[in-house]
């Protein structure tokens, strides 16, 4: 559900015309304090809300609630850390997936803006016209003036794939750090951020347990997420992967009533045969979705319409075409499950290169031998010593654990690069810094919060989040529910990335419903295949004319994103630095047309 407010005097507010939102689907609320009036519009289709004006309100779980009254009337900010943070409170019944939360002091003022804890989701606020506007939706505080492009926030969009909080795209809008709540005090632009979540990984863990007794815990907490789904007809976006397979395993021992859903490019996919393999085994319907080639650009621009916050992963297009075709058959409302977040947890290859890293960053001339691999343009090459090159170019970043973030060689085409990096890796510092509760962390610890606050919140869960919620859809993602973050910490990093096996602990874990061959096979992942879609002349132009006529252009080095285009056109090999600057572009541009926010 999408949410708006605006808090401010209320002479500000009541002269204040409140045009943000344009449709019969929404409804207002108003509430008059002393000197302050807060005005908050929610859109919904469903009568089940359940309002209280009289106390606080929030939003969670897409649901307007009132606080119980046993909460105290004075809501510290310590007592909202406990209460976004704990078990105890009747509105957070059972663990979720996904969470963003609106609260309201009405005695002294305050308001509360919770961002999700390690998935998509975000609450938005700007200062405007002495009021505090803020929303769960990026795109509706847009229509209180026009986007004004942060370039810091290009950059890192074009660089990294997403923006680290708390810059947006727009100069002055911020928003909420994953995992944290904002306080804002009535009549003041002072914001505090507080973690409600932390990650507590485990830098002296047992050595006493065999790798194989340490399953055991993963195993009953993914169990019991299967089971809290089970209550209801399932979609599941099956890969062919090891944290769906797995995942769906689970859930079939507590119900039946799922539907399997695949997305093949084009006429073939080597993944459908093992998506078929998991499905015969489990008895599970599977539906085969095909995305033509042909059809790319179509499916572009409903991505876009349908994504309220841009970011630079191009399987989010199949991942709204798989989202799209099940409202048609099926209809709005839908429960649908994504399993990204399993190698986040259990596993990712970034971890096999920590102790490269860290050798790397002992050498004293390591940011000299980092510039070798953007000398000239052959960054854009896909070749062994551009692959080599790129290890020292990451750790030329001098934090460990933001190297593996690297998306693109912006700073090759983007004016000001250098300065923007410097503001970026602050950022990056500062919150995720904040989001790690261990003590003395390793790098270990410092890249696993990375890879789940940047990779995974604000790129895999959000390729999908934003699309489900506009088509009226529930999209959870069971890997990143607070048990399963929990569980995960506890586990060293010999246990994740055992004897050179990446994922391990799922893939033993599923050892007990599909063969070693299934399993332990090389997999090529639910990409699209981008480069391929580029060599059909329709989709080149339309990729080439809407990058140079776009406004973004003008920020970068024309010349060499024409080179590119050109390595493309001649069938040369591309990197894939270069294939993820040329979509991020590409989609940027589209959303910003699609939106209205750009001609």
């Amino acid at each position: 559900m999408k949410i708006i407010g605006a808090l401010g005097k209320s002479s500000s507010i009541s002269n204040f015309s409140f045009n943000l939102v344009k449709s019969e689907n929404w409804t207002n609320i108003n509430i008059t304090n002393q000197d302050a009036s807060l005005k908050i519009y929610y859109e919904t289709a469903s009568p089940t809300l359940v309002i209280n004006n009289t106390t606080k309100m929030s939003l969670c779980n897409d649901k307007l609630y009132a606080l119980e009254n046993k909460i105290p009337q004075k809501l510290t900010a310590d007592k909202a850390a406990d209460m976004l943070g704990g078990e105890g409170i009747l509105f957070i019944k059972k663990i979720i997936s996904d969470f963003n939360l609106f609260l309201y002091d009405k005695i002294n003022g305050s308001i509360y803006l919770a961002s999700n804890r390690a998935t998509a989701g975000r609450m938005f606020y700007v200062f405007w016209k002495n009021t505090v506007l803020f929303s769960n939706d990026f795109i509706l505080l847009l229509n209180a003036r026009p986007l004004n492009i942060n370039t810091c926030a290009l950059y890192a969009y074009t660089k990294h794939g997403a923006i680290p909080e708390d810059i947006t795209l727009d100069t002055d809008i911020k928003s909420v750090p994953v995992g944290h709540f904002a306080t804002i005090e009535r009549g003041s632009e002072q914001v505090k951020y507080t973690p409600f979540y932390k990650f507590n990984y485990d830098n002296n863990p047992d050595s006493s347990k065999a790798p194989e007794e340490l399953l055991s815990c993963v195993e009953r907490e993914l169990k019991a997420n299967a089971k809290a789904l089970s209550d209801r007809q399932i979609h599941m976006l099956i890969s062919g992967g090891i944290d769906s397979s797995l995942f769906a395993a689970y859930l079939k021992e507590y119900t039946s009533d799922i539907i399997g859903h695949f997305c093949r490019f084009g006429s073939e996919d080597p993944e459908q045969q093992y998506a078929e393999q998991l499905a015969k085994k489990l008895n599970i319907p599977l539906k085969i979705h095909v995305l033509d080639d042909k059809n790319i650009i179509q499916e572009i621009e409903n991505t876009a319409l349908n994504t309220s916050y841009p970011h630079g992963d191009y399987s989010n297009v199949s991942v709204n075409f798989l989202l799209r075709k099940i409202r048609e058959e099926f209809g709005s409302g839908q429960l649908v499950i994504d399993c990204n977040g399993g190698d986040d947890g259990f596993g990712y290859g970034a971890l096999t290169k920590i102790a490269a890293w860290e050798k790397f960053y002992k050498i004293p001339a390591i940011g000299l031998l980092g510039k070798l691999a953007t000398i000239g343009d052959s960054w854009m090459y896909d070749s062994n010593a551009t692959k080599f090159l790129f290890y020292p170019y990451r750790a030329k970043e001098k934090n460990i654990y933001i190297s593996h973030l690297i998306f693109s060689s912006s700073e090759k085409v983007f004016k000001n690069g250098s300065q923007y990096n410097k503001d970026i890796e602050k950022l990056f510092t500062e919150f995720l810094d904040s989001s790690n509760e261990s003590i003395s962390p390793s790098s270990y610890s410092k890249m696993s919060v990375a890879q789940f606050y940047h990779i995974n919140s604000r790129l895999w869960t959000a390729k999908g989040y934003g699309p489900a919620k506009n088509m009226n859809m529930s999209l959870v993602f069971p890997f990143t529910w607070k048990n399963i973050l929990d569980e995960q910490c506890k586990l060293p990093l010999d246990v994740k990335v055992h004897n050179g096996i990446v994922k391990w602990p799922l893939k033993k874990l599923l050892e007990k419903y599909m063969p070693k061959d299934y399993i332990y096979r090389g997999k090529s992942g639910f990409a699209p295949p981008l480069y391929r879609w580029l060599k059909i002349d329709a989709n080149y132009d339309y990729f080439y004319k809407t990058i140079n006529n776009g406004i973004l252009i003008k920020n970068l080095d024309a010349d060499k994103i024409d080179k590119i285009f050109k390595l493309i056109k001649t069938n040369k090999n591309v990197s894939r630095y270069a294939m993820n600057l040329i979509w991020s572009l590409l989609f940027f541009e589209v959303w910003l047309v699609k939106h209205r926010l750009a001609k």
